[in-house]
């Protein structure tokens, strides 16, 4: 088995995140999400402030342009983007097949840098004892 010496390993070329994401556990101003056209009632995953991960039953080729339209208080309420990947999720019973899309913003949205941070309540500092 040859190995190359770790100066000389090529880049990892498969990340290429620019922004943090953010599970959408911490986002509780977004409570549903719908992929227009065609990917219909989808679930977020995550969300950066470069684009968001979803998954829904409609597979959605790379390059098709896609707006997001999120249900709740989340601004925007709705982003345009375009699908840069697809992959099968899981295959479940008796919905078939769902997909993770993986969709770039046409624009970035602004987004807490710690959005756990914006859930939770301001900590208080106890006064010095006497």
């Amino acid at each position: 088995m040859l190995t190359l010496p770790a100066e000389s390993a090529p880049d990892d070329v498969s990340e290429r995140r620019t922004a943090t994401r953010h599970p959408a556990s911490v986002m509780s101003a977004i409570t549903g999400v719908h992929v227009s056209p065609g990917g219909g009632e989808a679930s977020l995953v995550n969300i950066s402030s470069t684009g968001a991960l979803v998954r829904c039953a409609t597979k959605l080729l790379p390059g098709t342009p896609v707006t997001l339209v999120f249900d709740g208080t989340f601004t925007p309420a709705s982003i345009k983007g375009r699908v840069v990947r697809c992959l099968v999720a899981d295959i479940g019973r008796p919905a078939g097949l769902s997909y993770h899309i993986g969709i770039a913003f046409n624009e970035g949205i602004a987004l807490a840098e710690d959005p756990v941070e914006t859930l939770q309540p301001a900590a208080t500092i106890p006064s010095p004892a006497a």
